[in-house]
């Protein structure tokens, strides 16, 4: 199974029965996996006919998550048919099953540019999902671990598409068996407790999220910047809003013990400073795609698990005793002001060189890398 892998759609899954037989103590042979052996064999009966791809030629990739897995498949267009180059699959080790859904699809992207290394070098590379991966990568508030992918991603020219109608049963069988649908949001109100923490030490951010089933999410955010308290109370409550939106909240009940800002998002205060007044205007931004949203000034005394993460987000390095999400905001959601400009050395540089001057990198396969980039950029002078 090891060996035809590359020939088998979503082959951890399928191998998945398997492995759990042979890693128990005492071998047993249960139904669901002689239920798994026989559909692994009609598989095998009908295995899909794999293409080499062409010199040059556009590959398109589908992702595909499910409850123990994550699977890509590279596929090639010849005469307006579909046809598989490659699959790749993986079992979910350790936290990986916990990542959330969006997360997942972004690491089977990674894992299939860790493998597939030839031909995201040597092709133009399409994704075709439904899912806004593009959006996640992007974003400012992603955690370090997406973070470390979207610099994996770099050195690669992929496009993201919607999907296209599957053309190839051997695809739509993939497509079916794997993709992971987004579960019913649970009809409801979410709540949101934050809290903000300035000091000498440093700065940081505190959240506690409960859905409407009541499961709990613990958020850390340490600042790489200077803020005010009343700052730092803006940027948990602006997290915090983003936060839940994100995960599909429409309705929202807020809870802060910030008197200050309650009252000024509610209206009873009036705001005077320039950069409140931003912040205000950020928040009515954010609250605007909510159906409903309420936010209610609370006793520090209710809000000591918000306070007590803020507290380690502003104060502690990058570990936590317990296992919360962490994440270190790089800059604030207002402009401050005066920004510096890097003059170090960027990956641009050699792109710039070669359509400037036509000198490539030494390096054969960095200057084939710098050559197709080049193709999307144009050069100007001034």
């Amino acid at each position: 199974m090891a060996a035809l892998g590359r020939c088998i759609s979503r082959s951890a899954d399928k191998s998945l029965h398997f492995f759990r037989a042979l890693k128990q103590s005492t071998f047993e042979w249960d139904a669901s996996a002689e239920e798994a052996f026989q559909q692994l064999k009609n598989h095998l009966a009908s295995l899909p006919k794999l293409v080499s791809p062409l010199p040059g030629e556009t590959l398109f990739v589908y992702l595909a998550v499910s409850k123990h897995a994550i699977s890509a498949v590279l596929v090639a267009e010849h005469e307006k048919n579909q046809h598989p180059v490659y699959f790749v699959s993986h079992a979910f080790r350790g936290t990986e099953s916990k990542y959330p859904p969006i997360e997942k699809m972004i690491f089977a992207l990674v894992l299939a540019t860790r493998k597939l290394k030839p031909y995201f070098q040597a092709h133009t590379n399409k994704v075709l999902t439904c899912q806004p991966i593009r959006k996640v990568i992007e974003g400012k508030n992603q955690s370090s671990r997406v973070t470390d992918w979207a610099n994996q991603k770099l050195d690669f020219g992929i496009e993201f598409e919607p999907r296209r109608a599957i053309k190839a049963q051997a695809l739509a069988d993939f497509i079916a068996e794997c993709t992971s649908r987004p579960e019913p949001i649970e009809e409801g109100s979410w709540n949101l407790f934050v809290d903000g923490s300035s000091s000498k030490v440093g700065c940081g951010a505190g959240l506690l999220i409960l859905d409407p089933p009541a499961n709990r999410t613990e958020y850390a955010v340490k600042f790489d910047f200077a803020a005010s308290n009343n700052e730092a109370e803006y940027e948990a409550l602006l997290l915090g809003i983003q936060l839940c939106k994100t995960a599909g909240a429409r309705e929202l009940n807020a809870h802060s013990d910030s008197q200050l800002i309650v009252g000024q998002v509610t209206g009873a205060f009036e705001v005077k400073e320039n950069n409140m007044r931003m912040y205000l205007r950020k928040v009515k931004e954010d609250i605007s795609g909510l159906s409903l949203l309420s936010i209610t000034h609370i006793p520090r005394s209710e809000n000591q698990q918000a306070d007590a993460l803020s507290r380690l987000a502003s104060s502690a390095e990058d570990l936590s005793p317990r296992p919360i999400m962490w994440e270190v905001l790089k800059a604030p959601n207002m402009n401050r002001g005066v920004t510096t400009l890097d003059r170090n050395p960027t990956w641009m540089d050699k792109i710039i060189t070669f359509i400037r001057d036509g000198v490539l990198p030494e390096d054969e396969l960095e200057a084939e890398r710098v050559r197709r980039q080049a193709r999307w950029f144009a050069y100007h002078e001034g």
